[in-house]
């Protein structure tokens, strides 16, 4: 479960990032980064969907419900609507409408979500604020977008 949310914020999160890369060998690299972690959380959601009418114990839920769960949480936190799945999805949430089998999440276009560094930090404190830390990392983080952040909410504020 860990590994899917985690790869799913990384792969949601790398879209946003493409436009500020600059050069052509950047761009390369971050495009192979991209496909690795896109394959990746194919094959992790995949496993996952083969199971998903398993329970969990000692839960009386199914792995498909904990997957349900965990994405509501996500998208709670993100504060950007729907930008995480279950892997069994309302017809309209679908695949272009047309399933409600849903490894690869994407839109109703098929197109891949994306994640702004505001809402990765949101999702990550677990705060739904992406200046309050919390969650996967409760100190907070070193680097200049978490310190731009911080200051902009405290001028705004």
């Amino acid at each position: 479960m860990a590994a899917n949310i985690f790869t799913s914020i990384m792969v949601t999160f790398e879209g946003a990032m493409a436009p500020a890369v600059i050069g052509n060998a950047q761009q390369e690299l971050l495009s192979g980064i991209e496909r690795t972690n896109a394959a990746e959380l194919g094959v992790i959601r995949g496993q996952i969907l083969a199971n998903v009418n398993a329970t969990v114990p000692p839960y009386a839920l199914t792995v498909g419900e904990l997957v349900n769960m965990t994405a509501e949480a996500v998208n709670l936190r993100g504060r950007c609507g729907v930008k995480e799945e279950g892997l069994v999805v309302a017809l309209q949430l679908g695949a272009e409408n047309r399933t409600r089998v849903n490894v690869v999440a994407g839109d109703a276009n098929s197109l891949g979500y994306i994640r702004t560094p505001l809402e990765v930090l949101r999702i990550l404190f677990g705060t739904a604020n992406a200046t309050v830390p919390g969650g996967v990392f409760p100190a907070g983080l070193p680097g200049n977008i978490y310190r731009q952040i911080q200051t902009l909410y405290a001028r705004i504020a």
